[in-house]
């Protein structure tokens, strides 16, 4: 990123957040449309996608694979500095009232 005249702003790990929504993903894939999916993509592709799921959350839930958000910009001395915490990105919405996690205030 410096040899692009960018730094770093804040990083974010988001493993747990992944863990829990590839779980959660692969419990709805064996729901009660369960069938409706497997004709409409092939069983084949279904249940790969199914084993692609339930395999990514058990190694996110193990600490074998991580994933990283890093946030950055281009260096500029005069440009308002970014804020000391997430607080701001936590806060209700005016949007849509409900401080959904990862909607900007």
């Amino acid at each position: 990123m410096e040899e692009q005249r960018r730094e770093v702003l804040d990083v974010e790990g988001l493993r747990a957040h992944y863990a829990r929504t590839s779980r959660q993903w692969a419990e709805r894939h064996c729901g009660p449309r369960r069938s409706r999916r497997c004709v409409s993509v092939g069983t084949r592709t279904y249940r790969t996608w199914l084993l692609y799921l339930t395999a990514a959350s058990v190694a996110f839930e193990q600490g074998w694979i991580g994933l990283s958000q890093v946030l950055g910009a281009r260096s500029d001395p005069a440009a308002r500095v970014a804020p000391a915490t997430r607080e701001g990105l936590y806060a209700p919405s005016a949007v849509d009232g409900a401080g959904a996690p990862g909607r900007c205030a």
